[in-house]
């Protein structure tokens, strides 16, 4: 199977984990148990074990796709000689807190409803745990299908056959008829309501985006983009994602092929800027505060960090073809522990964005700022890494982003 272009894929969130699918309808990517974590579906980085959810339509062609305006809720059209059907995808969310607006459900939901005429809905529902390294082993317990060693939970009204470690799910609806296929990672009741759940989550998506009151040139684009930055916001921390992926290439069948699940604190006064300009001023503060406690912990400042304020070691997945052949696969990033003096800048650039645009900041922070700029005075000819993040002699280089 050839592998889809990158920018093919569209982008589901619930501000604790994120999925990709694919324009064939196939969920190629979801980690758990949240977006740092565990890949266990992985297709996108490997055709043969990486783990799927496909999700099709009987003698239709591949679907045409738009985002629900003002959410992150994908919806799917199939037009084919016995009828049509249109599907929504979504990562479930919620209202939550002053603080924390999204509340993620936990749960992938995928809703596909005929309009039309007759139509046959299959799906294979296939994780691999450990970013495709094993299978699992479902059992079924009071109407729900427990993978074995891991979160997730499987849930349809359609009739489920095991096939090994997959669930092959196949049923006929007419017109008005749907088929619901949830997939859940936490503690989402195996009775809620998916409709329940679809709309919950395009009213919790909306109501955060309507906080902005941007008019100005592509105003949709720039609404839609806030929103993507809102999805790779991790919903316990405030940090931000620079990417929702590991391992796509920088030049296909290459080498430079990085893990970019993390923050780098050079994205940090733009988002800031971003977030407050755009009406999202609460994002940006745990985001700053979020960044103060990582600058806390740490005597000399690492470029990046993880969604929870910690690093792990990078290394190779060679089970894994990679995206397009392009390998080595990597999980973990070690440029966590090259030296960058520039991150000492940004991350003083966001605090001054911070103070200028709330005045917020407070004795203890600023007393903790000015010990990091005493670092940088004691330190800054010292040589450093650099922003390209050279790894050494010979070695590869890691770019900030491709």
């Amino acid at each position: 199977m050839s592998f889809p272009p990158i920018d093919a894929y569209a982008f589901l969130s619930d501000t604790h984990t994120t999925a990709l699918v694919g324009p064939d309808g196939a969920v190629e990517w979801l980690c758990v148990p949240d977006a740092g974590g565990d890949a266990v579906l992985a297709r996108l980085l490997d055709r043969d074990v990486g783990g799927c959810f496909t999700l099709s339509v009987d003698r239709a062609p591949t679907p045409t796709r738009r985002y629900l305006s003002g959410t992150l809720v994908l919806e799917s059209r199939w037009d084919g000689p016995d009828g049509s059907a249109v599907g929504l995808d979504c990562l479930a969310g919620g209202p939550g807190s002053p603080q924390q607006p999204v509340r993620a459900g936990r749960v992938l939901v995928r809703r596909v409803t005929a309009e039309r005429g007759t139509v046959r809905v299959r799906a294979r529902l296939e994780p691999r745990p450990e970013y495709g390294a094993r299978p699992v082993r479902w059992k079924r317990v009071n109407g729900a299908w427990h993978a074995d060693d891991t979160l997730l939970r499987f849930v349809t009204n359609l009739m489920v056959t095991a096939d090994d470690g997959a669930l092959v799910v196949d049923g006929e609806l007419s017109t008005g008829q749907s088929a619901d296929l949830l997939l859940s990672y936490g503690d989402t009741p195996t009775a809620a309501d998916p409709a329940a759940l679809v709309e919950r989550t395009c009213r919790t998506w909306r109501d955060w985006a309507s906080r902005s009151a941007y008019s100005g040139f592509a105003a949709d684009a720039v609404r839609h983009s806030a929103l993507v930055l809102r999805g790779l916001s991790y919903d316990e921390t405030g940090a931000l994602l620079a990417a929702a992926t590991t391992s796509l290439p920088e030049t296909l069948g290459g080498v430079r092929n990085w893990d970019y699940r993390y923050t780098w604190h050079r994205d940090a006064a733009l988002l800031l800027l971003a977030l407050f300009r755009l009406g999202h001023a609460e994002e940006g503060r745990r985001y700053l505060h979020f960044l103060l406690d990582v600058c806390a912990g740490q005597d000399l400042l690492a470029p990046l960090v993880g969604i929870r304020g910690h690093t792990t070691d990078e290394r190779e997945l060679p089970h894994l073809s990679g995206y397009a052949n392009s390998t080595p696969v990597r999980v973990g990033n070690k440029a966590a522990e090259q030296v960058q003096f520039d991150t000492y800048g940004h991350i003083l650039d966001a605090a001054l964005t911070y103070q200028q645009l709330t005045g917020e900041l407070t004795d203890d922070q600023w007393r903790l700022l000015r010990r990091h700029v005493d670092t940088m005075a004691d330190r800054w000819r010292e040589p450093d890494h650099g922003v390209w993040e050279i790894r050494g002699p010979g070695g590869t280089t890691s770019t900030p982003r491709s």
